[in-house]
């Protein structure tokens, strides 16, 4: 906990980041929780479980069990995760719930190397989706083509592309090309810098 606390005061340092989507949570802060229940257990979060098992049949009123990721045809995508949440970690991520991706409340299998998909949960283990297809590597580097959250710690997906966020000062577009915001200037070009407007 200590060293999440001290990264999260890194990233906060100075006003740069202030903008509409805040400062990306440190990788250091992943560890926060360790699950120590087996599978089968009962939980109420997925971060209470061992390994990358999830918490499989959580409701908002009933508990869950420890499990592995589900196979093709398992209802999925019907529990919530309040505590991953409150710690922003993307636990779907972290723990899959099926063994391929879920969609329409039920797993499909994974796609291979160049198969379709739509997120990077379609794809198979070590590979992302980007550009509407399964790509190697479970993170995109910047200039690579990303599909959402795929991107490489500190990187940004913008436009189909992952991209560092810019720095105040720098010209801009849109929010998401900066650390903070994309002021716009009466007259003149607009550039990243502090954003309050949207808090």
């Amino acid at each position: 906990m200590e060293t999440c606390v001290r990264a999260l005061d890194a990233a906060y340092q100075g006003c740069g980041w202030v903008g509409p989507f805040g400062a990306p949570l440190p990788p250091e802060c992943a560890a926060v929780a360790v699950g120590r229940r087996a599978a089968g257990d009962p939980c109420r979060s997925s971060l209470e479980c061992q390994g990358g098992l999830h918490c499989a049949g959580v409701t908002p009123s009933r508990p869950g069990r420890c499990a592995g990721s589900a196979p093709a045809g398992t209802a999925c995508g019907t529990g919530v995760d309040p505590l991953a949440a409150l710690l922003r970690l993307d636990a779907d991520r972290l723990r899959p719930e099926c063994a391929g991706a879920c969609r329409q409340h039920a797993c499909v299998a994974p796609g291979g190397r160049g198969a379709a998909c739509v997120s990077s949960a379609g794809c198979g283990a070590g590979l992302r989706c980007a550009d509407g297809r399964c790509f190697e590597g479970a993170v995109a580097h910047a200039g690579e083509a990303c599909g959402g959250g795929d991107c490489a710690p500190g990187l940004r997906c913008v436009a189909g592309r992952c991209l560092t966020p810019r720095p105040a000062g720098t010209p801009c577009r849109t929010d998401f090309e900066c650390l903070g915001g994309c002021v716009r200037s009466d007259g003149g070009a607009s550039t990243c810098g502090m954003r309050c407007d949207l808090r």
